[in-house]
């Protein structure tokens, strides 16, 4: 999986310099993400500003590559399918 977050500068978008974040990562399921969100919710204290991800953007990352250029995305997301080809799925197991 690669995961892409629009990370577009002010501006930058009406010159066409549009660039991605972009991950390569391991999605995680709604049993994880539900997990997620309640240890989120009882660490959540009142006057603590923290910026907690979402849990629908929640993944594993394996590898942040910046913000790229829509082309480059393109090229990481065939290179990840080709190496990813030669092997069988697999299961994580999560403990919280």
């Amino acid at each position: 999986m690669t995961h892409r977050s629009r990370a577009t500068p002010r501006g930058a978008a009406a010159r066409g310099n549009e660039r991605i974040r972009t991950f390569v990562a391991v999605p995680v399921d709604d049993a994880v993400r539900q997990a997620v969100a309640r240890w989120q919710a009882r660490l959540a204290a009142p006057g603590v500003d923290i910026k907690w991800v979402e849990p629908h953007n929640l993944h594993i990352t394996l590898a942040f590559l910046g913000e790229l250029e829509p082309a480059a995305v393109a090229e990481v997301e065939g290179a990840v399918v080709q190496a990813c080809a030669g092997h069988r799925p697999f299961t994580l197991g999560f403990a919280l």
